[in-house]
């Protein structure tokens, strides 16, 4: 009689994960522990990813490279400043028939962009913000701690 190899679920090789993986995964660590991992060493690639992803899920045209999208989150400071709060940075079109390109994204507050998804905004008040949220990232650079964003 032939022996087969397990099939059934490992357990995962993190400390205190519960987890399981495959034998055909080829990684020693459940699904979720890995992508904490990777979301641990390259933050920036995986957020590119989750946005590409969701453009193409919403049917947006999605044009934008890492390095252009790299060079953005830096500037804007949106690599440090993005999150699930009111105050957070989110990426927003500025021209909503267009797609993800270089030159149609801006980082705005996640309340504005929400307001902006569901009224239009006059641009020159964009415009005004935009100034302020510069100004607060050149402060925040500066040293002046962590600063609150309002709308």
């Amino acid at each position: 009689m032939k022996r087969t190899a397990k099939k059934w679920p490992r357990k995962c090789s993190t400390k205190f994960c519960r987890g399981r993986t495959w034998k055909h995964y080829h990684h020693s660590t459940c699904p979720k522990c890995t992508s904490r991992a990777e979301k641990e060493r390259a933050p920036l690639k995986v957020a590119f990813r989750k946005l590409r992803f969701r453009a193409k899920e919403r049917g947006h045209e999605f044009t934008l490279t890492f390095a252009e999208y790299e060079k953005f989150a830096i500037e804007t400071g949106y690599d440090k400043l993005k999150g699930k709060h009111s105050h957070s940075l989110s990426i927003h079109r500025k021209d909503e028939t267009k797609g993800y390109h270089s030159d149609n994204i801006a980082a705005v507050s996640l309340s504005l962009n929400s307001k902006l998804a569901f009224s239009s905004i006059p641009d020159y008040l964009l415009a005004e913000y935009e100034d302020e949220m510069k100004r607060r990232r050149e402060e925040f650079a500066n040293g002046g701690g962590q600063t609150q964003i309002t709308v």
